[in-house]
C-alpha cells in the first residue's frame, strides 16, 4: 500500500504542476483566476512539449483549431499564439458550434504554437499546443482547476479475493471539462 500511496503522490504532484511557467516574452496580458486575483500560467516557453494535429478536411494553409469546452452563457474562448496571424498579446475569438466546440480558422504558412484562453483573460495551464499548416487540432483544456484529487472506494467487492480499498486519482480538469477523456492506469499493490 505504501508504494501505491507514493505513486499517487507523485502523480498528484505531476498533474498539479501543469507544466506552464514563465510564459512567452510576448505574453503581454496577465493571466487571471476565476476571482480575478491572477496566478494561472501564461504560455509555456516555446520549447515546451507540443501536440501536433492533422486533418484531411482543412484547406491547405488554413489551420483549424477546435477547443472543446462548455463556457456557459455569456463567455467565450479565444486563442493566442506565435504565428498564423496570432499574437501572445491579444486573442482571436473563436466561433461556438454545436457540442460546445469553439472553432478558429487561421491562415498558416508554417508550424506555430498556440494556447486557448477563457474570455481572453484566463490561460489554459500547461504547455502550448503546436499546429501545422492545414491541420485540424482538437484540444480539451481546463482553465480553473489547479490540482487533482484522490477518490477512495472503500470495500470494493472482488470475486477472487477479500474486498479491497481502491484509490482513484482524478487529474486537474477532470470535473471542469467532462468532454475530455483520460487514459487509465491500473496498479496492484502486493
Amino acid at each position: 500500500m505504501r508504494a501505491l500511496a507514493t505513486l499517487l503522490t507523485l502523480l498528484a504532484t505531476t498533474f498539479a504542476c501543469g507544466g506552464g511557467g514563465d510564459g512567452s516574452p510576448d505574453a503581454g496580458a496577465a493571466a487571471t483566476s476565476p476571482d480575478g486575483a491572477g496566478g494561472l500560467d501564461a504560455p509555456a516557453p516555446l520549447d515546451a512539449p507540443a501536440v501536433d494535429g492533422a486533418g484531411a478536411d482543412a484547406a491547405p494553409g488554413v489551420t483549424t483549431l477546435r477547443v472543446h469546452y462548455d463556457t456557459g452563457l455569456g463567455n467565450r474562448i479565444s486563442v493566442r499564439g506565435d504565428g498564423a496571424g496570432l499574437a501572445w498579446t491579444q486573442g482571436q475569438d473563436c466561433t461556438w458550434s454545436t457540442g460546445n466546440v469553439w472553432v478558429c480558422e487561421v491562415p498558416a504558412a508554417a508550424a506555430f504554437e498556440w494556447k486557448p484562453l477563457f474570455n481572453d483573460a484566463t490561460w489554459a495551464p500547461g504547455a502550448n499546443w503546436r499546429a501545422q499548416p492545414g491541420a485540424t487540432v482538437d484540444v480539451y483544456p481546463h482553465f480553473f482547476a489547479t490540482s487533482g484529487r484522490i477518490v477512495a472506494h472503500r470495500g470494493f467487492a472482488a470475486a477472487a479475493v477479500d474486498d479491497r480499498d481502491v484509490l482513484v486519482y482524478l487529474p486537474p480538469g477532470y470535473d471542469e471539462n467532462p468532454l475530455e477523456t483520460y487514459p487509465v492506469v491500473f496498479m496492484h499493490d502486493g
